[in-house]
């Protein structure tokens, strides 16, 4: 009875820190910032009597929040949906941000992924993770994606620039992004919780005495 009773605390502790990831995960996802400025830029059409450009964004604001938050508590996801989503969430944050923001997204062979399952709080994490970290007291930043299965995982490949390290610490620095969990922790976690073994390799690319840019490599389990 003892055992049992061990058994259903720890099932339970493990379901409390799912809950919580789901919300730190959520939290990333649908910041107050990007909602924010989101708007604005919309707003920007509307008063420059672009209605077309302002419905159409904000149809994909909808869409991407209608999106996350009807599907917040699942633990899997379909890959095709997530990676229609994240094309939602980049031209959203190219509206934000304009000429300042550049992003590529390559899914090569994945036209018949399928119903190819995937863990559902990775990849829109670490993609918010690198345009808020690319952006980050820079004049520019980009973020190249490329996503395709590899020897029966999903292999995503992501580079993005690092924050400048000559910009002033200002208190811009101590806003939301600070109370955002690093992805890293996030799949640290999943990890402990799930058996999916999500895997990373992360190097960096040089540029004089500072790092200028990351190139992660990520290996999600294709789940059956």
């Amino acid at each position: 009875e003892q055992l049992a009773l061990r058994e259903q605390k720890r099932l339970l502790e493990t379901q409390r820190q799912m809950e919580e990831l789901k919300a730190q995960a959520l939290k990333a996802q649908m910041n107050p910032h990007f909602l924010f400025n989101a708007l604005n830029a919309v707003q920007y059409f509307i008063t420059s009597d672009d209605k077309k450009a302002a419905l159409s964004y904000l149809s994909l604001l909808g869409k991407l929040i209608r999106y996350r938050l009807q599907h917040f508590q699942d633990e899997t996801a379909l890959l095709s949906y997530e990676i229609e989503v994240l094309g939602w969430y980049l031209k959203l944050q190219k509206l934000r941000y304009g000429d300042k923001f550049t992003y590529s997204v390559e899914t090569p062979g994945l036209e018949t992924a399928g119903d190819v399952k995937i863990p559902a709080l990775v990849l829109p994490v670490i993609i918010e993770s690198a345009v808020e970290t690319s952006m980050l007291d820079q004049p520019a930043g980009h973020v190249q994606l490329l996503i395709r299965i590899e020897d029966e995982v999903v292999g995503l490949e992501l580079r993005h620039n690092l924050r400048n390290p000559e910009a002033p610490n200002t208190d811009r620095l101590l806003d939301y992004r600070q109370h955002i969990e690093p992805w890293q922790k996030q799949v640290e976690k999943l990890n402990a919780l799930q058996p999916y073994q999500i895997r990373e390799e992360t190097t960096f690319e040089d540029a004089g005495q500072h790092a200028s840019g990351v190139y992660i490599h990520l290996y999600i389990p294709i789940l059956k």
